[in-house]
């Protein structure tokens, strides 16, 4: 295993350990594992990786009630994944954004 897939499998542990974080509810360390995940993810130009966390981060800002991080987070993860032309992935992302605007919107409404 060379260097660039050390630092890959110590991103992915990373991000899964974010997961597991978010999971338990426990938002500061999620969001900690998921910044080491996309620092190393972005010094490996793994796109791919950066979209993921990019996408890891929004989910977890929206848990914690920061709307607006969220969706920029949100928009860096489908600009990467339609990069790499990452389909079913794009769709989801799309998905997030659209029901973070209708929340915006009904929020602003009310």
């Amino acid at each position: 295993m060379d260097q660039d897939e050390r630092y890959l499998a110590m991103a992915d542990n990373y991000a899964e350990s974010g997961l597991e974080y978010c999971r338990r509810g426990e938002w500061v360390k999620a969001l900690d594992y998921h910044q080491k995940a996309l620092a190393i993810y972005k010094s490996l130009n793994n796109k791919n990786g950066m979209a993921s966390a990019h996408g890891n981060l929004g989910i977890v800002y929206e848990l914690m009630g920061h709307q607006t991080i969220a969706i920029e987070h949100w928009e860096i993860s489908l600009v990467l994944f339609t990069e790499i032309d990452a389909k079913p992935f794009i769709e989801k992302v799309q998905a997030w954004l659209s029901e973070a605007s209708l929340l915006e919107t009904q929020s602003y409404n009310n």
